[in-house]
């Protein structure tokens, strides 16, 4: 099952139900797949995002080319790019001195911390995750990298969508992974699931890893709907699709994330430059530990575009162009 975002027609969905309701017009231009909103003498233009894929390399861009692989969404204005969405440490840094949660970590060679992943400072999609290792020994730091040391928070894996400082919505999903039939190993469960998603790709290293890291294998043969967790990054093609994944907060904030995700949502717009501010839709990747306290990992701009953000972003854009009217 394909996520929600990533479907092309929920994006041409949620737009067309806006539009319809604000009495707007939606004009796409499929040479370069902007998007005109038009509403009697109010205009605004949405930029669309892709992705690349070129040398087996995914990259993010708001051009439509040869390479281009999918549709991610528009957004209000074609690329942003602040400090804090750029390097992983300079974000962890901004949310210790902002008081958000997360997780600790280190930039030197240290065999004494426990529990850890290795990252790198400013890589995408997941690349160059080592671990989790329970010693950092284990696992060296490679400096011509950028890598570093952050302790592996257990828990369900998310992303939250914010317009400004406001949470829009949030995806949110349990660790990858595989339920045992009571014959097959993990390894062997793994490989089944790949190719009935048609999926590549998949680092078999690190899920040994991970079960290592549990005290376990991929050889051993799981008990029969016994669930083997076998990856932990977010986007993995083992992601495991269930209802109630897509949260929209506009309509349905839980209670228990309710302060944090606002909290969270101020101190991040806070560190964007002023200048960039106004109508900035940015991500930021967590965890939810199981006391349902969330982790900030990382910050991200210009991110895959989810379809239940096109609401509040049009209503702003359209109220926004009015005002600036109403200036001149």
């Amino acid at each position: 099952m394909a996520s929600y975002k990533g479907n092309l027609l929920n994006h041409f969905k949620i737009v067309k139900k806006w539009a319809d309701r604000a009495g707007a017009d939606a004009i796409l231009d499929v040479s370069s797949f902007r998007l005109l909103i038009r509403r009697n003498d109010q205009q605004a233009v949405l930029y669309p995002q892709f992705m690349n894929v070129e040398d087996r390399r995914r990259q993010y861009s708001p051009e439509l080319t040869d390479a281009s692989r999918r549709f991610i969404g528009w957004l209000p204005y074609s690329v942003r790019r602040w400090a804090i969405a750029s390097d992983k440490i300079e974000f962890k840094r901004y949310a210790e001195r902002a008081g958000m949660r997360t997780p600790e970590y280190c930039l030197d060679d240290d065999p004494a911390i426990r529990d850890v992943i290795v990252k790198r400072r400013s890589s995408s999609f997941s690349v160059g995750i080592r671990g989790p290792f329970r010693h950092a020994g284990e696992a060296p730091l490679d400096a011509s990298q950028s890598e570093y040391y952050e302790r592996f928070i257990d828990g369900r894996i998310g992303k939250i969508w914010f317009y400004e400082n406001f949470p829009i919505c949030m995806e949110i999903e349990r660790m990858p992974s595989v339920t045992g039939d009571g014959m097959l190993s993990a390894r062997d469960l793994i490989q089944v699931k790949l190719r009935a998603k048609g999926a590549t790709g998949f680092d078999m290293e690190r899920a040994e890893t991970l079960r290592r890291f549990c005290g376990d294998s991929l050889e051993r043969v799981p008990a029969r709907d016994e669930t083997v967790v076998v990856d932990f990054r977010y986007g993995s093609a083992l992601a495991v699709r269930e209802p109630g994944q897509n949260i929209n907060l506009k309509k349905a904030m839980p209670e228990v994330w309710s302060d944090e995700l606002r909290a969270i949502g101020e101190a991040c717009w806070r560190g964007i430059p002023a200048e960039i501010q106004e109508g900035t839709i940015y991500t930021v990747d967590v965890v939810v530990d199981p006391e349902e306290r969330i982790w900030a990992l990382e910050m991200n701009s210009n991110p895959f575009v989810h379809p239940f953000l096109y609401g509040h972003l049009l209503s702003n854009l359209v109220k926004r162009d009015a005002a600036e009217r109403v200036r001149h």
